[in-house]
């Protein structure tokens, strides 16, 4: 019968991290930052991650990232483009992960992302873009169409999107994006802090129908937008505005960003503070962010979260790398506070191909004894 529990419970974890495991279009800031420009240099969509363009694609996905190019084994002739209008591509990935934490763990292996992408482009300044999830409904589906000037650095977008907001990692766990809501959850009687809050909301479902406006003069990115919920009456707003420099031999990213708005308690609004910046010298780049949070996830209560992330490049297509999580829910309470340290590495072997392995430990100051040590193996397969 315990065996029976077990297997039960372990189906349920896996189809629950399955569905919710980070089905969001991802993305690398850090290579950005590496490179002193904004996301829009590698991909279609302004605020990063999803499709990549024909730089993002066929450039720097096959020359640069890569411990081995691709003219080392691949088809020159290879191209996400279709003709010179429509373009396709992919994020497809695998992970394995185990976790224990006192007297449990567990383990699985399962599909974590599977998106498809589609943007067809018949003039030089109308775009229209498609984004799905093969793990979720329409509802978290990117449908837009934009309209830009003839420079390409204005642009009026419309449809369903994500709403620009901070560093859009690729690790959805990360507590400045979904953190544990969208994962494997800590107790609130353990964490002290309510499931569905144990981390910022910037979860796939959580996109909004609305209009998003944007500037991108060279080094630039400003965006502003407004939209609701699929299903909601509440309207909620964002700005995001960053700037990528270089000063000598050291290149620069600095942004920030705010937004007001409810998903999880539609009667009471509550809004976000953000500001984050990168570094580059050499072969290392350190990357954070810190949010200061009004009303979330109580009327009245002030938190904070805070990232950061030191990446060592040992050769081409080898990084190592160190981050830190934090997150406390409401600075007025004590011991409601989330924190997560990450030793792991991002591989490179070929072109399209990312392999890595990472060992996490969490702790809730709530429960002095809790703390839950992870090992993750991931695989990332992109066109």
């Amino acid at each position: 019968m315990a065996n029976k529990t077990t297997l039960i419970s372990t189906t349920i974890a896996v189809l629950f991290l399955a569905g919710l495991a980070g089905t969001m279009s991802n993305a690398h800031p850090k290579f950005a930052v590496r490179e002193a420009v904004t996301c829009v240099q590698c991909h279609v969509n302004n605020q990063g991650g999803g499709l990549r363009n024909e730089y993002g694609a066929n450039y720097y996905s096959r020359d640069v990232l890569p411990a081995i190019p691709w003219d080392d084994f691949g088809n020159e002739n290879f191209t996400t483009a279709i003709n010179e209008f429509i373009r396709y591509g992919s994020d497809v990935r695998m992970q394995f992960y185990n976790y224990s934490e006192q007297n449990s763990s567990q383990n699985a292996f399962f599909p974590m992302q599977a998106d498809v992408y589609l943007g067809v482009t018949p003039s030089d300044q109308f775009t229209v873009y498609f984004e799905q999830s093969l793990f979720r409904s329409i509802a978290s589906t990117d449908l837009w169409a934009q309209w830009s000037n003839s420079g390409g650095n204005v642009y009026v977008r419309f449809g369903q999107f994500f709403q620009d907001y901070g560093l859009r990692l690729d690790d959805h766990t990360s507590f400045i994006r979904g953190g544990n809501d969208g994962g494997v959850v800590v107790n609130e009687n353990t964490a002290q802090i309510p499931v569905q809050f144990q981390g910022l909301h910037w979860k796939p479902e959580n996109n909004n129908v609305g209009f998003e406006a944007g500037y991108n003069p060279i080094g630039w990115k400003i965006t502003g937008s407004i939209g609701k919920k699929l299903g909601q009456e509440t309207y909620s707003t964002s700005i995001n505005a960053s700037r990528a420099f270089w000063i000598g031999p050291a290149n620069m990213l600095f942004g920030l960003s705010y937004f007001n708005g409810g998903y999880y308690r539609q009667l009471d609004r509550y809004s976000y503070y953000g500001a984050y910046a990168g570094l580059n010298w050499g072969p290392l780049t350190l990357m954070g962010e810190a949010d200061l949070m009004r009303d979330y996830p109580a009327a009245n209560a002030t938190g904070f979260t805070a990232y950061a992330d030191l990446t060592w490049q040992i050769q081409d297509g080898v990084f190592l790398a160190l981050e830190q999580d934090y997150f406390d829910a409401n600075r007025d309470l004590e011991n409601n506070e989330l924190v997560r340290y990450t030793i792991g590495a991002e591989l490179f072997p070929i072109s399209y191909v990312e392999v890595k392995p990472q060992y996490r430990l969490l702790n809730a100051t709530a429960s002095p004894d809790f703390s839950r040590s992870e090992f993750i193996l991931q695989f990332h397969f992109w066109f």
